[in-house]
Formats: C-alpha cells, structure tokens, sequence
C-alpha cells in the first residue's frame, strides 16, 4: 500500500512553539579545515586585480585582459520562453563583462547581488552568523571544492543513508572517506537516530578504540525533495538536527537545489517565490555560521547556466573563492550576465510567475506517476508522496536487491535507479536493497504511466517466478536469496549493469548533474 507523507505539516501544525534557537560557542572554522584548506591562499594576481575592480579612474597594466574592442559581440537579445518577450543586452559594461574574465573575486556584481537580497528575504540568516555569499560555477563544483577544504583521506562524513551518488561515489569513495549513514525517513534525517549515531560515533573516538572512525566534522544533507528518496525535511526535525550540530561542532551543508520545486499541496496551489518565504531552511536557524548552504540555478531556471550560489561563514567564502579562482577563474562571465539579465527583466513578480510555471509543472508530472503507482504497482510496491523535486522512492515489497531484476527491465525498456547505487554501503557487496529510484522529471506524461505499467509487469513476473521455485509457495525469497539475479553478488550485478547498460545510465546521468 503506498504510505503517505502529506500528514507531515498537518502534524506540525499541532506541535508545541519551540524555544528559540540561540548562538553556541563561537564557531573555529580554521580547525576543520584540510591540509589542502589550510594551505589554500588566494593568488596574488587575482588578489590585485580584484581589489581595484570597478574602481573608477583606475590605470591597471597589472592584468593579463583581451581588450574589449576585440571581443566578437556587440550585443545580445534574450527571448524569453512563454511572453516572447525580448531582453535586450546593450550595455556596453555588460556586453564587455559577458565576454570578459571574471573580474569580480566573488562573482558579477549584478547577479551577487540579486542573490544578496534573494537570500535576505528568503532565508532572513540571523546576523550573528555573519554570512557571506560566492556566486559559483554550479553546486557539483562547489561540493567539490568544499570537500577539498574541509576533508582529508580518512575522515568521517555524515551523510543521509541514500543520497546524491556524486557524494557518495565520486567524492567520498575516491577522496578515501568514511561514509557514515544517518537514517531517514519520508520526513527526512531522523533526529533521534542521528543523536545516537553521534553518541556512538564520540563514544567510540574519546575511548580510543582500534580501527573507530574518526569522530565527523561535518553533515550533509539534502533537505528539500531529497535524491533519491523525495523528502522533506520537516521544521521540527529541521531544528533538532540543528541543535544536535550545535551540541556537537558539526558543520552543516545544506545542499538544497530543489529549493524552489515545492509544492506541497498540489499543481492548483503552488506557492511560487512568495510562499517559499515560510519554507524554511538550515540557514534560517543558523545563529552559529556553522552552516554552508549550497543553492543553483540549475533547477529553476536552466542547468547549462552551470552557475549557483554559495552562503557560508565569510573565513569559508575567503577560501572558497581563493579555489574557484584557481580552478575555473571565477564561474562563466556570459551566463552571469545572461542570468541577471533575465532576473532584472522579471522583476519579483516574473520570478514568482516563473515558479509557479515550474512547480505546477513538477506537481503536475508527480500526480501523473503517483496514479500510475496506484493503477500498476499496489501491492507490488511502497511509495511516499513526494512534495519536492523530481524523484519518487520505490520500495519493492517481493525484492530484496533491486539489481535482481536488472536483466527483466532491460528486456521491458525501462529504466530506473536502483537504490544500492545511492547507499552509503553501495560498495559493500553484502548489502541489498530492495529501493528502485524513479525520475519523472524529462519523459513524457504519457511514458510516466507506461513506465509504471512495465515495472508492474515485471515486478509481478518476478514475484510468480518466486512463487513458483519456492518450496512452500512463498513469493518472497528468503534472505540471502540471489532472486533472478542468479548467484552474484549485488556488486557484480551492479558494476555488469553499469556495463550493460551504458547507453541508458548515461542518459540518466545528464539529468543527475547539478
């Protein structure tokens, strides 16, 4: 039967007020850093450069700049999607800076601060936490280079059980860290799971047990139609995992790019940018600095932008942007210039026209893949209603590994995620798990439905198939049971799909990027 997660606001509704959250002990973030964070300065060229940025009546023969009379364009107009509206980029200063490298060390001046006083109304971040903001070259690269800042090979990360597999398989695995799961739910982390992980976790690190984990210095965690499972994080809990960072001198990172994907009750109600204000965030509690949160454009308005915003304590902005400039010099000076542009043209009121565009959209395409849920996966399958996002949870309720039946959907032409590739224990060949992540982000409304329909097929050819092999009648195998898969484990299912599957996963991966 599918389980519903619509209650969740309804039960907060009832919750007592809860106190205020107050500023911890100030927050050291020079001692978490890396030995790379650490060693990370910004370079002097860039430094100089930089500092006399838009300075009027300024000489600089410091640069190495193509002069703006040998740039290609003179001009550019937007045409936007929808009005036909036309946007005209004339400015000679814009034009100039859309062709030219980023002068400005934390991003182009317009677009910085449309995020400035995006985040100020949204968010309202206490002033205590003395937060700074970086326009960045998207959030893949940004998660990158935090990780570079704050982690060293062998250090712990807390992340949620599932989650975005770019964490898990090209930043934890590669970078040698210990992934250490937090359970969720679909209301999201678990407050009182992840406090007695933490227990477990300072537990193990003062007794100086062999082989412990290093105790964590930071959380992440995507708290808004979380990948791969679709939740979001209740206010409530929102506040306790705060509080239990607090207590226990986490850094917290707020990956949040389905931020501005939200509708919660449904296409007829979307809240569009005005009603995102009550959302809430880890960065609207933050008293502390101790937050990092990670917001794209990617999401709302177009991922080839490769452009989104970082906020964070102004010691981590200093060093993240000493590593932007060092990697890319500053993220594209074009698609800076192009995405103020357009916000500018909008206004407010556009933006808010905009999003409720794109949210009764989402909302529309989650309602069309939850009947389908309903018509060809019941009893087949459990699923929560998502309110956020692009993604549906599938837990099969006659699999035990969902690789099994790999071979069966390649034969149906349908594809979904399995959800070992998400698991913080996706390397681990012991470990099953019977979680199938569906997309209904970029396929037609009526693929969503025949998608369904071929995964119900299959499903249930599976579950006749076991029923008929097992020797009391039973559809579901008994634990440890290879299933369809055959006697491999689920990791060499998983590395043969990769394989086989090349074309299919590739696809899925342009939709991953972030």
């Amino acid at each position: 039967m599918p389980t519903a997660s619509a209650g969740a606001e309804a039960a907060e509704a009832g919750c007592a007020p809860l106190a205020p959250l107050k500023a911890s002990a100030a927050l050291d973030v020079d001692v978490l850093f890396s030995e790379e964070g650490r060693a990370r300065q910004q370079g002097s060229l860039r430094s100089l450069a930089g500092q006399f940025a838009g300075v009027p009546g300024i000489v600089s023969l410091s640069g190495g700049f193509p002069p703006a009379s040998l740039f290609p364009f003179a001009g550019m107009t937007l045409h936007m999607a929808g009005s036909g509206a036309a946007v005209p980029i004339a400015d000679p200063a814009a034009v100039g800076a859309a062709q030219q490298y980023n002068f400005s060390l934390r991003g182009y001046q317009p677009l910085l601060s449309w995020a400035e006083r995006h985040v100020a109304a949204m968010h309202a971040p206490p002033p205590s936490g003395r937060h700074q903001l970086l326009i960045t070259n998207g959030g893949n690269h940004t998660l990158e280079m935090l990780f570079a800042l704050f982690m060293d090979r062998g250090d712990s990360l807390l992340l949620e059980e599932y989650s975005y597999p770019v964490v898990t398989e090209s930043l934890a695995q590669p970078k040698g860290l210990a992934a250490i799961p937090v359970p969720i739910d679909a209301h999201g982390i678990i407050p009182e799971r992840l406090e007695q992980v933490l227990a477990n976790l300072r537990a193990a690190a003062d007794s100086g047990t062999p082989g412990a984990p290093r105790f964590p210095k930071l959380l992440y965690t995507v708290p808004t139609g979380q990948n791969p499972t679709g939740c979001t994080i209740s206010s409530e809990r929102r506040r306790a995992v705060y509080r239990l960072c607090q207590r226990y001198g986490l850094l917290l990172l707020e990956d949040d790019p389905y931020f501005f994907l939200q509708y919660p009750q449904g296409p007829d109600a979307v809240p569009g940018l005005h009603g995102l204000r009550a959302a809430g965030s880890y960065l609207s509690l933050d008293t502390d600095g101790r937050v990092v949160r990670i917001d794209s454009f990617a999401k709302f308005l177009a991922p080839g932008l490769r452009l989104g915003w970082v906020t964070a304590h102004p010691r981590i902005t200093d060093k993240l942007t000493m590593t932007i400039q060092s990697h890319t010099v500053g993220p594209c000076s074009l698609s800076q210039v192009v995405t103020a542009a357009t916000l500018e043209a909008w206004g407010e009121e556009g933006l808010d026209a905009h999003l409720r565009r794109v949210q009764a959209e989402y909302a529309r395409r989650a309602a069309v893949i939850l009947a389908a849920c309903e018509q060809h996966l019941t009893g087949l399958a459990e699923w929560s209603l998502p309110s956020a996002g692009m993604f549906l949870w599938l837990r099969l309720l006659h699999v035990q590994e969902a690789t099994d039946i790999w071979e069966q959907l390649k034969a149906a032409k349908v594809v979904l995620l399995p959800g070992r590739a998400m698991h913080c224990r996706s390397a681990d060949p012991s470990f099953r798990s019977p979680h199938l992540r569906a997309s209904f982000s970029n396929v037609a409304l009526e693929d969503l439905e025949e998608g369904m329909r071929r995964l119900g097929q299959v499903l249930r050819q599976h579950a006749a198939a076991l029923a008929a092999s097992s020797p009391g009648g039973s559809s579901t195998p008994a634990s440890g049971s290879p299933g369809a898969g055959g006697s491999r484990s689920p990791a060499a299912r998983m590395s043969s799909m990769v394989l086989s599957a090349g074309s299919a996963l590739t696809a899925l991966s342009s939709i991953e990027s972030w």
